[in-house]
């Protein structure tokens, strides 16, 4: 593990369970991130609290071939 982490710490942990989204375009990539954060208010789940995010459409040009994507995670009941 890198400096400043906490070696060895299961409390650190952020994506034990993952999921994925497909979209195939970036309206669908804006809808899919507003259901998952957006709340019961935006058509999303009550449950999710988004706690972090990257956004790694900004980063095109750095990411080898050009691959984006945006990651969210979630805390659920607790957990994240």
């Amino acid at each position: 593990m890198g400096a400043g982490r906490e070696d060895g710490n299961p409390l650190r942990v952020l994506d034990m369970v993952r999921g994925q989204m497909v979209c195939r375009t970036l309206e669908g990539v804006v809808e899919a991130y507003r259901r998952v954060t957006g709340g019961e208010a935006e058509g999303g789940c009550p449950e999710f609290v988004a706690v972090r995010t990257k956004n790694r459409f900004r980063l095109a040009t750095e990411v080898s071939g050009g691959y984006r994507d945006l990651l969210v995670n979630v805390e659920y009941e607790g957990h994240v």
